[in-house]
């Protein structure tokens, strides 16, 4: 909230002509609250203040006005580094609030769960696991509960645990019932050999597909 034009910027004098910015922390003296709405009367801040005299530019030790929204560091001002975390609008979320976060270009990102690419559908694997994991294992056919589950992980914002609990289901059912007990039985554990897979070593699989699928946008870093 710092006016760099000297037009506005507070005279070492502390008697400012004019902030049109409304001073939001510093406090404006007799402009707080014309411009602006949330001035730091209205949002019952302290008011204890001082300047640069060699600039005019506001120094603020206040608390962070909207409180423990912005997180729990109150007086914490873009963790330290206000020259790549900035946020004009004050649009952005806290980091925090994201299940997964990235740097991408400089700028710290969270990933959302608005589907960015349409969800795929793929065989039994991921990876190099997909060519040596069949599609069909002996007489039974999984390709169709594999390549729903793919779609399940492809799916923005999806449980890894729901996907899987799915997929177990989806697999038992290709074991029809008509068939002799004894062939059954050994369609049934092949289906949960093939769940055990997914549920030990699905994490890295089902992260990608997310990271892949899903749009990411800049987060305010709150650490």
């Amino acid at each position: 909230m710092v006016a760099f034009n000297t037009d506005y910027a507070p005279s070492k004098t502390l008697t400012r002509s004019e902030n049109r910015v409304g001073d939001f922390f510093c406090e404006a003296g007799e402009r707080v609250g014309k411009n602006r709405l949330a001035s730091r009367i209205a949002t019952k801040e302290k008011t204890t203040y001082s300047y640069e005299l060699a600039s005019g530019r506001p120094y603020w030790p206040s608390r962070d006005p909207i409180e423990e929204q912005g997180g729990l560091n109150l007086y914490g001002f873009v963790a330290n580094d206000a020259i790549t975390g900035w946020d004009l609008l004050g649009q952005k979320e806290p980091c925090s609030k994201y299940s997964k976060t990235r740097v991408e270009g400089g700028v710290k990102q969270g990933r959302t769960t608005t589907q960015a690419s349409p969800s795929t559908a793929g065989g039994c694997g991921s990876g190099w696991t997909n060519y040596v994991i069949p599609d069909n294992y002996i007489a039974w056919d999984f390709s169709s509960a594999c390549a729903a589950h793919a779609h399940c992980y492809s799916t923005c914002g999806s449980s890894k645990g729901n996907c899987d609990s799915t997929f177990r289901s989806d697999l038992r059912a290709s074991c029809p019932s008509w068939w002799t007990p004894v062939y059954r039985l050994a369609c049934l554990n092949a289906a949960d050999v093939y769940y055990l897979g997914v549920w030990g070593l699905g994490g890295g699989p089902f992260e990608n597909a997310q990271d892949n699928h899903c749009e990411w946008e800049a987060c305010c870093d709150d650490s």
